[in-house]
């Protein structure tokens, strides 16, 4: 399991430092006339919150989904991208990495051009291939109990039944004790995605 908490304390301290500035601050006449400022200030700390959530997910999952290319093709689109970049800073950091790469229902050529979309995106990143491991595995991270993610399909499937939708039986087999990633769940719900 890869140690994330080395992110922790400085997107902390980062945020503990804008709030103080925040907080702290002798607003201007200007910034006094502005009835917004105080929730502009809100919402950028916001922002750097859920910023920080979304990168430690990234680092954690270190998962590239077929969703992260442009439908049919190996080309990354703006998600991929954000996502890759995130993983190349970390492993330019640690000078190693490792990138699941899911195939979904891709054609072995497709695939193949995906890892060499890849490949070629973490050079233009400032990296080696040799420093980043590409495979088929399943995404990192603690997991959810089996237990688990079979509630949520189940409650995710009477919500679509109540809403007119179809439901799958998306949670068949997954009710024992053992584990599934996040990403496991996520990929029953959609088809293999």
């Amino acid at each position: 399991m890869r140690n994330t908490n080395k992110w922790h304390k400085p997107a902390m301290a980062a945020a503990v430092a804008l709030l103080a500035t925040a907080c702290s601050s002798n607003p201007g006449p200007a910034a006094q006339d502005d009835p917004l400022a105080d929730r502009r200030a809100d919402l950028a700390s916001v922002d750097i919150t859920r910023d920080t959530g979304i990168r430690n997910a990234i680092l954690e999952q270190h998962t590239i989904y077929p969703y992260h290319f442009e439908t049919g093709t190996a080309l990354l689109n703006s998600l991929g991208e954000r996502d890759l970049a995130v993983l190349a800073d970390s492993f330019r950091q640690a000078g190693r990495g490792e990138i699941s790469l899911r195939r979904g229902d891709a054609s072995d050529e497709l695939y193949a051009a995906r890892t060499d979309s890849i490949k070629s995106a973490l050079t233009r990143l400032g990296l080696t291939a040799d420093n980043v491991k590409i495979d088929d595995a399943a995404a990192g991270g603690e997991g959810a109990l089996g237990n688990d993610v079979a509630q949520i399909l189940k409650a995710d499937a009477g919500r679509r039944d109540s809403s007119g939708g179809s439901a799958g039986s998306g949670a068949s087999g997954a009710s024992g004790g053992g584990s599934a990633s996040p990403g496991g769940a996520a990929a029953a719900t959609t088809g293999g995605m």
